[in-house]
């Protein structure tokens, strides 16, 4: 619920501050998508939601976390909106792993390379009508960033896309090797 409150709350914000756009407030950033995702996951417990926001959370919300660019410092609501939602991404998926022993399988790398890959036209589309640029698909951030070495526009989009792919498969190998670890200890200790 604090989820759900914490996202209104934000949008009713930017609305009564007119700082509210079409091309850039709508909840349509990877980490946004991936608050919905979250937000769907506690209230149905379905697996895809997690299968989904698994990858989202580990590979995009932390990397939001540890390189965040702010617009508004501490102690300004937007702050704290920022890191409650990003972290609640990582914490929500982490529950699931941990505590209800939800695990992607590498179906679920597929499905989320799918998801993401059926979204890039609906986003290209409205950054075009919107005159957004939601995923960084028109250009790249004004600002110092990873995106400088991946080559200029719009051949580091399809630099993302092949960073996106090994790193997912970076982090299921890496967990499924660790859940065979876990294993094998259980039954070694019994």
């Amino acid at each position: 619920m604090s989820l759900i409150l914490i996202e209104i709350t934000n949008h009713l914000w930017m609305y009564k501050h007119a700082v509210w756009k079409l091309g850039r407030s709508m909840p349509l950033e990877l980490c946004n998508i991936g608050l919905l995702l979250a937000i769907g996951l506690l209230l149905t417990r379905m697996k895809i939601y997690f299968e989904l926001l698994f990858f989202i959370a580990l590979l995009g919300a932390t990397q939001a976390i540890i390189t965040s660019a702010l617009t508004y410092d501490f102690p300004h609501f937007r702050f704290f909106h920022f890191f409650y939602a990003h972290l609640m991404i990582v914490w929500v998926t982490l529950y699931f792993l941990w505590a209800k022993g939800y695990y992607p399988t590498f179906s679920s790398v597929i499905k989320v390379v799918l998801f993401i890959n059926l979204l890039l036209p609906a986003i290209l589309l409205i950054n075009k009508v919107a005159d957004g640029n939601y995923w960084f698909l028109r250009h790249k951030p004004k600002s110092p960033s990873f995106m400088d070495i991946l080559g200029p526009y719009p051949w580091y989009i399809l630099s993302l896309e092949s960073l996106l792919v090994f790193l997912i498969l970076i982090v299921w190998i890496c967990l499924r090797s660790w859940l065979k670890g876990e294993k094998k200890t259980s039954y070694s200790e019994s």
